[in-house]
């Protein structure tokens, strides 16, 4: 819902962006395969247990800017979830 109201105000005072905003909503919950409460809660991550399309989340999560995350959730993310943490697995 906070994508759709972001979008509708980008339309509603630009009229020349008729395509909706450049910023978009990515909820901690629709990261990691909705692992991204319990990878903050204990520190670890299930590596093993993240599906092949959580790795979508994994670039967005390390690659796409932050411009609000007053608690650094995203952050702590980040650092937890490095690519120098996953190539320990292999």
């Amino acid at each position: 819902m906070l994508q759709i109201n972001l979008d509708k105000c980008v339309l509603d005072t630009n009229l020349w962006k008729q395509d909706g905003s450049i910023i978009c909503v990515h909820p901690l919950s629709w990261l990691l395969d909705g692992k991204g409460e319990e990878i903050l809660v204990t520190s670890i991550v299930p590596w093993e247990e993240l599906l092949f399309d959580s790795l979508n989340g994994l670039f967005v999560l390390h690659n796409q800017p932050v411009w609000h995350d007053p608690q650094d959730r995203i952050g702590r993310l980040r650092k937890l979830t490095a690519p120098s943490e996953m190539l320990e697995l292999f």
